[in-house]
């Protein structure tokens, strides 16, 4: 591998800080919050989750962990005492 490969590994410099900077964010806060983003059903494209994660790993910084979704049960019947 050469010494420059971030370079060549960037598809659209300046592309995340752009939109970072439209959406009134800095890079990193932005990368956060995309950092999921990926499909259909995904918050933003797939592109965009690729570039955020790749953001993220370039700055050494952690990916957070996806929310998940609180289940909802029907409380269970309780046993009449007695």
């Amino acid at each position: 591998m050469g010494e420059k490969w971030m370079q060549g590994a960037v598809k659209r410099p300046g592309a995340l800080r752009r939109m970072a900077r439209a959406a009134g964010m800095t890079t990193l806060e932005f990368a956060r919050k995309h950092a999921h983003g990926g499909g259909p059903r995904g918050s933003g494209s797939a592109r965009l989750g690729e570039e955020a994660r790749f953001a993220l790993i370039a700055q050494h910084e952690r990916i957070p962990p996806k929310e998940k979704r609180k289940k909802r049960h029907a409380p269970l019947p309780r046993a009449a005492a007695g």
